[in-house]
């Protein structure tokens, strides 16, 4: 019996569908929904290192402020859940995608990993890996994987070029490392 799905966000202009798609789910199995999202620290740089955001004085540290843009963007997704009555609880973890999912969906007690993926091909593919298709291959419960699907308001031509998902956040660490 499936009573739990563990649902990975990845900040994609897709996600709000996944969601969408695990109320769906969760409402034909009456099942709770755990959110999460996994943050990885560019590489290069410490969770430690301190840094000054955008319209702010103090210093945080890097996991900090990771953190706290992660789980500010949580919100609408748990009241998608909240408007079709499905049981939900999210939560931001930290360190490399496929072990912290896998982790999670064991601490979470998770029957099912319900995610999406941006079907990605060829090179592309080869460089990147493919997240879902890691967790379905290492997961010791059911996943389902969802194929996203272009939509009306996709900046890209394909999801296999999406390159939406990225915070300010990210963006920024990433600009700073790079110089």
């Amino acid at each position: 019996m499936i009573s739990r799905l563990l649902v990975p966000l990845d900040w994609s202009d897709c996600s709000s569908d996944l969601v969408a798609r695990a109320a769906d789910l969760a409402v034909q199995l009456g099942a709770s929904v755990h959110l999460l999202h996994v943050v990885e620290v560019p590489p290069g740089l410490s969770p430690d290192t301190l840094v000054t955001p955008p319209g702010r004085s103090g210093r945080l540290t890097v996991r900090e402020w990771l953190g706290a843009d992660a789980a500010s963007r949580l919100p609408p997704f748990r009241r998608q859940l909240d408007a079709r009555g499905v049981a939900n609880d999210a939560e931001v973890r930290f360190g490399p995608v496929v072990e912290t999912i896998l982790a999670a969906r064991q601490s979470v007690g998770a029957d099912l990993v319900l995610m999406a993926t941006h079907g990605r091909t060829g090179l592309r593919r080869a460089l990147a890996g493919s997240v879902a298709e890691e967790v379905l291959r290492h997961a010791d419960v059911p996943v389902m994987v969802v194929r996203n699907r272009p939509h009306p308001g996709c900046e890209a031509r394909s999801c296999e070029v999406c390159q939406s998902g990225r915070s300010d956040a990210e963006e920024r660490l990433d600009d700073e490392r790079s110089g």
